[in-house]
């Protein structure tokens, strides 16, 4: 998968080409300046604002009234969550219902819908392909929560501005960064990551281990691996539910680079 970015507006060439009228992105840090004079020397604070979603529409409307709702999973919560699959994630959110045949399946039902009426953009390139059959299927299970930052669910019709398939809603993901635009310009940086969780109820161990390295506001490279290995599920009445349990595991990269003062190139897989 790779795009390029320019002036916080995404451009996305997969094996097709596709026109984008609309722009969806999520502003994570801010700046804000004090209007006062500020004396040569004198050192300012800084506030780091709140994440401001935008979401563009084809037809003229209020903005205190838009037509789709939007409900988001940041970074935080999935950490706090950690979920099993991508499908769980979204269970807590208004207006979704998961449907599992199994442990490490499921798929999300927006406002009655699901399988290919239902759209996913990663990073605004299109998941949705032609396999997607009509009813359940298990392919949002195989997105890895844990290279996502952002979780963006937009419940309503949406195939005039984000194509085909977003008949009951749309789920936009947005991968990690490395990190590199953060660290100061010019300096080599270098940090990782280590999450470990453990369930009692299906004797379950998931590793996550990331490393991010690079060259502040130059590139940046994130690496990172998730082993997942679920025992068998303990129901109360029922006791340990034979063949429940599976081994999962997962790799992906991230590759940002800086190609000028407007473009940013960005290679990224899982």
């Amino acid at each position: 998968m790779i795009f390029l970015k320019k002036n916080s507006v995404w451009a996305a060439k997969k094996l097709h080409r596709s026109a984008f009228v609309s722009i969806l992105t999520t502003l994570t840090t801010g700046v804000a300046r004090s209007e006062a004079p500020v004396e040569p020397g004198a050192v300012t604070e800084h506030q780091t604002l709140p994440p401001v979603i935008l979401n563009a529409n084809r037809l003229p409307g209020d903005r205190n009234q838009p037509s789709i709702s939007i409900h988001t999973l940041n970074v935080e919560a999935l950490t706090k969550a950690l979920p099993r699959t991508l499908p769980e994630s979204l269970e807590s959110l208004p207006g979704v219902h998961i449907q599992k045949t199994a442990p490490g399946h499921g798929s999300p039902y927006i406002r009655g819908f699901t399988g290919n009426r239902t759209l996913s953009v990663i990073d605004g390139i299109r998941y949705n392909n032609a396999t997607y059959r009509d009813g359940p299927n298990e392919y949002f299970s195989h997105i890895d929560t844990f290279t996502l930052s952002n979780v963006v669910l937009l419940s309503g019709p949406a195939s005039a501005v984000y194509g085909s398939e977003a008949v009951g809603g749309t789920i936009s993901l947005e991968t990690r960064g490395s990190g590199y635009a953060d660290a100061a310009n010019g300096e080599w940086f270098a940090h990782g990551r280590q999450v470990l969780r453990y369930s009692s109820g299906d004797s379950s161990l998931i590793s996550r281990s990331a490393i991010d390295f690079g060259q502040g506001d130059v590139w940046g490279l994130r690496l990172g691996l998730s082993a997942k290995e679920f025992g068998d599920v303990r129901a109360a009445d029922l006791g340990r539910l034979p063949n429940t349990g599976y081994n999962e595991l997962a790799w992906d990269a991230r590759l940002d680079a800086k190609l000028g003062q407007d473009w940013t190139l960005t290679i990224a897989h899982q």
